[in-house]
């Protein structure tokens, strides 16, 4: 198993920045590096065809049994390795002598391109009668460029061939890389540089917002940090200040912590029940929803609970075990999974907050039988959810459509409506200034879609809830459209 590494922001920071800066370093390096190399050898072999042509325009004027005197006393001027071929291929004269040993040329690529007797060679030149190529020669076994020019017209003419050597260009070129690769560490330093100060920068702020919410956390209701910046980090970090402050109001208003306590409990959106020794003080509608049905309520349900021996001894473990206890009393009698943890405080009673686990796909596993099936008047559930929610949300501005006539759709223990009300609450906790519901019905099946996008994980939670009695739940990003059988 990977272990769990906790990597510092400011780290983090470093590293992207320098691996952005790296991303875009090394393949400039590589490309810089290529694009001289390729440019010198083009270079290199443009002058060999332009003083080839001028010697090749000298060969013209002179008769046939002149020309190979001619390219001798030029061979000796010249630094490149010079051949010269007759007609037939047969090497006339070389710059490494012994030309009798030599085999005949006409088929060496750059020749034949010359005469025109080859298409598509390893590079083509722009001029006519010229043929380039970069091979290994044959007779030494060295790499070269090489640059063949036509004496004559026609494909049966005398060629004059120049041989560069690799070797003298990687020379060159090694002096380059050398400049480039100093260049890229200097910038690469540079970069390292600026990532550590980015890294400071952007972490410094970071850091004192962990303060603030520290202090907030361990009690202290008194803003610490003083925000100016007009960026994110200080929007954060006034809401901190103004959560203090806020929470200071509220005690200092408030005849004991109970208001707060309840309110902070019904704003959490898992599903909550904070519990005394013998009385449930907080539940929020999360958890009402999740373990009420048409046989019983939330206050029943806890108020087994509390009374349920395993309860007890639930609570006595989770006050030795900080990531709470599992709750097997609760899954076994209600169907629903619950982790209980344990709230002690010194010369005060102990509470006991039990959590709700509804993994996805739990619901799917319970198939109901015949007589659970009731039947679910759609419009009016509706109605009471828009009612709920805009109690909380004010602001917010609900549209129904639909037809003609009654919409009944089958329920099993309440699920439907249990969805309906999850949907349309976390639909609202998006911060919308309104969204559409659209009812609508087929011969066998009642169609309600909420016109709004949604988190995914909502309309799987949504389905699984619908799926006993038939239902599904269909998510395009868009909208969540439930189709469920008519009662």
């Amino acid at each position: 198993m990977i272990p769990n590494i906790r990597i510092p922001f400011a780290v983090k920071v470093f590293l992207s920045y320098f691996a952005v800066v790296l991303a875009g370093a090394i393949p400039a390096l590589l490309y810089l590096q290529l694009s001289f190399y390729d440019q010198i050898i083009q270079d290199r072999a443009e002058e060999l065809s332009r003083r080839g042509s001028l010697m090749t325009e000298q060969l013209r004027a002179l008769p046939s049994d002149e020309r190979v005197t001619f390219v001798r006393a030029q061979a000796r001027l010249e630094p490149t390795r010079m051949t010269f071929l007759g007609k037939t291929g047969v090497v006339l004269f070389d710059s490494l002598g012994n030309t009798t040993a030599l085999e005949n040329h006409a088929h060496r690529p750059e020749v034949m391109q010359a005469l025109g007797q080859l298409e598509g060679s390893v590079k083509e030149s722009d001029m006519p009668g010229v043929g380039v190529a970069r091979r290994q020669s044959k007779t030494t076994g060295e790499e070269n460029v090489y640059v063949a020019i036509r004496v004559d017209e026609g494909s049966r003419s005398e060629v004059l061939r120049f041989a560069y050597p690799m070797d003298r260009i990687e020379e060159i070129t090694g002096g380059m890389r050398d400049a480039i690769r100093n260049s890229q560490a200097a910038a690469l330093t540079v970069a390292i540089l600026l990532s550590l100060l980015a890294a400071y920068v952007f972490g410094r702020p970071l850091q004192g917002l962990v303060r603030s919410a520290n202090s907030l956390a361990g009690g202290d209701l008194t803003p610490s940090e003083t925000w100016t910046s007009e960026d994110e980090v200080g929007d954060v970090g006034r809401a901190l200040n103004r959560l203090a402050l806020d929470i200071r109001t509220r005690l200092a208003t408030s005849d004991s912590g109970m208001n707060l306590l309840e309110q902070l409990v019904e704003d959490i959106y898992a599903p909550v029940a904070v519990l005394s020794a013998s009385d449930a003080i907080a539940v929020n509608a999360a958890f009402r929803r999740a373990v009420e049905h048409d046989t019983r309520d939330a206050e029943e349900v806890l108020a087994a609970i509390l009374r349920a021996p395993a309860f007890l001894k639930a609570r006595s473990l989770s006050e030795s075990h900080t990531e709470g206890i599992w709750f097997e009393f609760a899954q076994e009698r209600f169907g629903v999974a619950m982790r209980i943890f344990a709230l002690k405080q010194a010369g005060q009673e102990s509470l006991s907050v039990l959590q709700c686990h509804i993994p996805e796909g739990f619901l799917t596993h319970w198939h109901p039988n015949a007589d659970s099936v009731a039947v679910l008047e759609v419009s009016g559930s509706i109605a009471e959810s828009i009612r709920r929610c805009e109690a909380i949300f004010p602001e917010i501005v609900i549209t129904v459509e639909s037809g003609q006539g009654p919409f009944k759709a089958a329920d099993v223990d309440r699920r439907l409506d249990t969805a309906l009300d999850f949907a349309i609450d976390a639909a609202a906790e998006e911060d919308l200034e309104g969204f559409l519901i659209e009812i609508r019905q087929t011969d066998t099946t009642v169609i309600i879609m909420l016109c709004l996008a949604l988190p995914v994980w909502i309309g799987k939670l949504a389905s699984s809830m619908v799926s006993p009695i038939g239902g599904v739940v269909a998510d395009d990003g868009h909208s969540l459209t439930f189709t469920v059988p008519r009662a």
